[in-house]
């Protein structure tokens, strides 16, 4: 699987988060967030060490295997952390968290964030240990449901698609819901948490299929295709091979034909008129390439 993400320094990751933790305050304790879901060889270098898998509930044993996990970490042990950025490098399946809860206090305290249920009745994982899942919430969750993902969280970093120590916006802290409170994801969260994703979806066929097309770095791809996503949410056009056949034309101009303004009117013409969409951006790129 492709990720449109960079690797980053783990050098400078490394220094900023020993920082972290030196300076850490009384009271707070750090941890490694990681998704056992993109740990592919099964490594699991953090065996030696102490570990708590959220899916530890007999509801979810069936998704143990790909369960997120906390990890405690402590100030001195850069080596141990430079291991842990190295065998994540590229992923994103790891960020860091400061919360005043124990390990196993902080596990507990998720439980009810695990999973949502959308207006229609469908259960949904909310897989906030994915990092590009992570970066949407704040933006695509409403406050309230923000705050109840946060609640147990003093701050949370994740490594963006950059590759860069990024700090996720803290909602303001109010009074702790009901732990029996069910999650209910509104039909306009569910709509944007698909859309954040569409980039990957998109980055990811395109991998398999035209990787000769893509720009050395994920972050730029990532970029090119949310502006894609945004595009083709704007105009309507949702059956996955116009999609893809948008965001090839993208990759093959190197980005520049987000930024001609006829692209818009072949959006237009194929969603008013049904004109070939594969037809008009060829002649597109064909111009640009003459021109």
């Amino acid at each position: 699987m492709y990720f449109a993400m960079d690797e980053g320094n783990i050098a400078e990751q490394s220094q900023k988060l020993e920082t972290l933790l030196k300076e850490l305050p009384d009271g707070l304790y750090c941890y490694a967030l990681l998704d056992d879901g993109f740990d592919y060889k099964r490594r699991k270098i953090w065996q030696t060490k102490a570990s708590w898998p959220l899916y530890d509930q007999p509801d979810w044993a069936e998704l143990r295997e790909v369960s997120p996990r906390l990890v405690a970490l402590q100030p001195g042990y850069q080596t141990e952390l430079q291991q842990l950025l190295r065998h994540c490098k590229g992923r994103p399946m790891l960020s860091f968290l400061t919360s005043p809860l124990s390990a196993p206090a902080l596990r507990d305290a998720w439980q009810r964030s695990l999973n949502a249920t959308t207006e229609d009745g469908q259960w949904y994982v909310v897989r906030f240990a994915d990092t590009r899942i992570a970066a949407s919430l704040p933006r695509v969750l409403a406050t309230a449901a923000w705050q109840r993902l946060c609640e147990p969280v003093a701050q949370w970093l994740i490594i963006d698609r950059h590759g860069q120590l990024q700090a996720l916006p803290m909602p303001p802290k109010t009074l702790p819901p009901d732990a029996l409170d069910p999650w209910l994801l509104s039909a306009q969260e569910f709509t944007a948490l698909m859309h954040a994703s569409q980039a990957d979806v998109l980055a990811d066929q395109l991998h398999e299929g035209f990787a000769d097309l893509l720009p050395s770095s994920g972050a730029v791809l990532h970029g090119w295709l949310q502006r894609s996503a945004d595009l083709l949410a704007e105009h309507h056009i949702e059956d996955a091979p116009e999609q893809l056949t948008v965001a090839v034309a993208v990759c093959y101009s190197q980005g520049r034909l987000l930024d001609d303004p006829r692209l818009i009117q072949i959006l237009k013409s194929f969603v008013e008129q049904r004109c070939s969409l594969s037809e008009g951006l060829a002649s597109l790129l064909g111009e640009a390439q003459t021109s």
